[in-house]
């Protein structure tokens, strides 16, 4: 019987690993698919093991480069006015801003998973934002976490920070 329950639990662990199909580096990156656009938007599509996942982007207007923010909505809710306005604010202040709609929610398919593949799909995603970083919060406090001085620009930083706004 302990034999089932060892076997078991290692069949669990095993199958609750997210996978990486179609990874580079060791890293999925994700081909954004834009699928509609509203004035203050893009929505775009991508997929990682058959699940559609669905992502706006605000990008900051008149500029070709900007620093790129992953704002991920907190909770159960989804994607709602504040995390838009929100989005709102950070391109206006030039940034470019990824709003996920996690897994089973908002427009994405697949099911709440707590997020053992939102991480890899939010990975994912920064990755393939048209930028080369993704960053978040003040110069300095980005650069504390990225282990970096406060004077090294947010552009240069490579880190993706969680806002549960």
């Amino acid at each position: 019987m302990r034999r089932w329950v060892l076997l078991g639990a290692c069949w669990l662990l095993i199958a609750c690993q997210p996978r990486q199909t179609g990874s580079e580096n060791g890293v999925w990156v994700p081909d954004l698919r834009v699928v509609g656009r509203t004035q203050d938007y893009e929505t775009v599509r991508y997929e990682r093991d058959r699940v559609p996942l669905y992502a706006e982007i605000y990008r900051p207007k008149g500029k070709s480069r900007a620093p790129a923010v992953v704002l991920l909505p907190g909770g159960f809710v989804g994607v709602n006015t504040n995390h838009r306005a929100a989005a709102r604010r950070l391109a206006q202040a030039g940034y470019l801003v990824a709003l996920p709609h996690m897994r089973g929610q908002g427009k994405s398919g697949g099911f709440i998973d707590f997020g053992l593949e939102d991480a890899v799909d939010v990975r994912g995603l920064a990755k393939s934002l048209p930028q080369s970083a993704a960053t978040a919060g003040t110069p300095t406090s980005a650069s504390r976490s990225a282990g970096q001085s406060p004077s090294t620009p947010p552009a240069m930083t490579r880190m993706c920070a969680a806002s549960y706004a």
